[in-house]
């Protein structure tokens, strides 16, 4: 019932319905009149008192035909006052939902920027320097294709990748950068978008902590590329350690399910 009234057409519908219940009623009781009303004299008197207009014209002569007059009154005062209430929060609803759409939608692209950040660092790792192949990049954000580049036969392109970043520490300074912006977006979209899915809210927060966990463990002091391009190929090839390798990407999905 509470759900019932929180939507403007059932509650207009349920007002509409009142009109003819109430006209029913007036008609099959002629005693209640000082001449017997017709059906369309019944539904007009029924829209006049619902309406609280009270013209005057046709009026109850009996004890029990004003506390029915007087029922159908209250009746329309309140569902027109759940109306509009109804509205209101619809309007609200309408207007949360365009705003978390929004944010979900920036989010995403956060999150699309962020892997091809990340990407990028790995191929400047690979290279050894800063000019790498924007088509390659644009490829390899796709985890699918990412694990292909890296993996099987290709193995020892990724042991390049953490040479490089053993080599020339700017590039996993970049990687901890880019990481800590798209950690910023997680935390604003997670402290302002209201969610039921907790499985969603648990991978996201998992993602968002991750970075500031392994920068503040002791084994990352000990070898920080070791664990930082572990977490790199997990979200770039979404790989986990207890399921392998994943058919979907868990955290964009996580991000439409906002």
């Amino acid at each position: 019932m509470k759900k019932f009234f929180q939507r403007p057409l059932f509650v207009g519908l349920f007002y509409l319905l009142l009109i003819p219940v109430f006209g029913a009623i007036y008609y099959w009781y002629p005693s209640f009149w000082e001449k017997p009303l017709t059906i369309i004299q019944s539904g007009y008197f029924s829209i006049v008192t619902i309406t609280t207009l009270g013209y005057g014209d046709i009026t109850p002569q009996t004890e029990p035909a004003r506390i029915l007059t007087a029922i159908e009154v209250c009746l329309g005062v309140l569902t027109i006052g759940l109306f509009l209430n109804a509205v209101a929060r619809r309007s609200e609803e309408d207007k949360e939902a365009r705003r978390k759409e929004v944010l979900r939608a920036h989010l995403l692209a956060q999150y699309h920027e962020w892997r091809h950040d990340l990407v990028g660092a790995c191929l400047r790792g690979a290279n050894g320097g800063y000019s790498t192949d924007s088509k390659s990049e644009d490829e390899l954000v796709h985890f699918q294709r990412f694990r292909e580049y890296f993996t099987g036969v290709n193995k020892q392109r990724w042991y390049d990748v953490l040479n490089g970043l053993q080599s020339n520490e700017q590039f996993l300074e970049d990687i901890l950068v880019v990481s800590d912006l798209f950690v910023q977006q997680i935390n604003y979209s997670l402290g302002t978008i209201q969610t039921e899915d907790t499985k969603a809210l648990a991978i996201l927060t998992r993602v968002a902590q991750r970075p500031y966990l392994l920068k503040k463990l002791d084994v990352y002091s000990e070898d920080p590329v070791k664990y930082i391009g572990q977490f790199v190929f997990e979200v770039l090839g979404m790989f986990s350690v207890i399921d392998g390798y994943l058919d979907e990407d868990y955290i964009e999905a996580s991000i439409r399910r906002l």
